[in-house]
């Protein structure tokens, strides 16, 4: 009897395409889910510096903190600019002045080394949130909260030196929870005073540490 035919079969070659998006290194835009779970608030249209963050001298996004991001607390959390200790209310956390885009965390690094605590200073919470497992999250100095501010309320994030003003509470693409009251900055103003925003309706004022303001914390990447 002739031999059977030798029969070969290939099994067909599978690919898998992994779409990119903003949390794995693609381009962001204002809106998309940073690689903190938070929401993109800002891009850079050129590189800035954030000492301390994972993105060092090549940041180019802040994210902020999804709503209800402090567990077992539903909307932003109230916080002093330092603790309650009088003592650390009168005295400056030395390096804190800084305003700029990018400084930030610099800032909630010299407030939490003045001996301040996440219960009742603003910028200790701010850097204890580890969202999505990122350990670089702060309270956002006074531009970047007005950049926050303009973000949430829908109106145009740039030129960066335009304090927010107009829209809508929460309009913003992506934003959630926030509330038509003050939010607290990380930048300090003297010994005594720091600054923080209305988020309501965008003014910016400087008032004693001691006062409790609104807290979202952000995180620069690149």
């Amino acid at each position: 009897a002739a031999a059977a035919a030798a029969t070969t079969t290939t099994a067909a070659a599978t690919t898998t395409t992994v779409a990119l998006n903003c949390a794995t290194c693609a381009a962001c835009v204002v809106g998309d889910t940073g690689p903190g779970g938070g929401i993109v608030f800002y891009v850079s249209a050129t590189n800035f510096t954030s000492t301390g963050s994972d993105c060092g001298t090549t940041c180019k996004y802040l994210e902020a903190a999804p709503a209800n991001w402090l567990t077992g607390t539903i909307g932003d959390p109230l916080r002093a600019w330092a603790s309650g200790s009088p003592v650390k209310n009168t005295l400056l956390a030395s390096g804190a002045v800084r305003t700029g885009i990018g400084s930030g965390f610099q800032n909630s690094l010299d407030i939490f080394r003045q001996g301040n605590v996440a219960a009742t200073s603003a910028a200790v919470e701010a850097r204890a949130y580890q969202g999505n497992g990122k350990t670089d999250w702060y309270l956002p100095s006074k531009d970047e909260l007005n950049q926050m501010c303009k973000w949430q309320r829908g109106v145009a994030l740039a030129p960066e030196a335009t304090v927010c003003a107009l829209g809508t509470l929460n309009l913003g693409a992506g934003a959630a929870g926030f509330v038509s009251s003050r939010y607290m900055s990380s930048s300090e103003n003297s010994a005594t005073i720091a600054c923080d925003q209305d988020f309501g309706g965008g003014t910016q004022y400087c008032v004693s540490k001691e006062h409790s303001r609104f807290v979202r914390p952000v995180r620069a990447f690149g």
